[in-house]
């Protein structure tokens, strides 16, 4: 529940997509942990939990989250970082039919751009992780294919034998080097 409160305040634009269903049932499961403690106590004690014991468990948990999330704010406070929003709109550049080599990073953001916002459809999403790059990206540059990375570390392993211009936030373009055949 807090993290949805936190998501509406700090302009979170999709909260009602991801975090008020989550969170709604994260809620309900809290609120019947709750009671199981409470009715724990009251088995204990062979009494009733008196209200005022009550209200006080609640107080004290509301406190400690109210505390936590004072003492925390100004460190998570992203309400104003639109970096995620600079690489979605940096790959919506990639021209239909473009390969993009992705790390998993920045796979949601891929994920993102072609399902929800319906751009680069076409572009086909291939993962960095555990494959030779060298290889792939010859045989799309063969088929005379445009081809991005989204890593940065790619980007700079393949500066030998291939010309790599950032187009934008972590997005990169990968041409052959002059003289170099496939």
């Amino acid at each position: 529940m807090g993290r949805t409160i936190y998501a509406l305040e700090h302009g979170v634009p999709d909260v009602n997509v991801f975090f008020i269903p989550a969170h709604m049932i994260v809620s309900l499961w809290a609120a019947a942990g709750t009671q199981a403690v409470l009715t724990l106590l009251s088995q204990v004690s062979r009494t009733r939990v008196p209200v005022p014991g009550g209200i006080i468990l609640i107080a004290v948990l509301l406190l400690s989250i109210g505390y936590t999330w004072g003492k925390n704010y100004q460190k998570v406070d992203r309400s104003g970082d639109y970096s995620a929003r600079r690489q979605i709109d940096a790959l919506a550049g990639a021209p239909d039919g473009a390969v993009i080599y992705s790390s998993w990073s920045a796979g949601t953001a891929i994920a993102y751009l072609r399902f929800v916002e319906g751009r680069c459809r076409t572009c086909e999403i291939l993962s960095l992780e555990g494959r030779p790059l060298e290889p792939l990206l010859d045989r799309d540059l063969q088929a005379r294919r445009p081809i991005y990375v989204t890593s940065s570390w790619a980007a700079d392993r393949l500066r030998t034998g291939y010309t790599v211009r950032q187009m934008g936030p972590s997005l990169w373009r990968i041409e052959l080097a002059a003289g170099r055949t496939p």
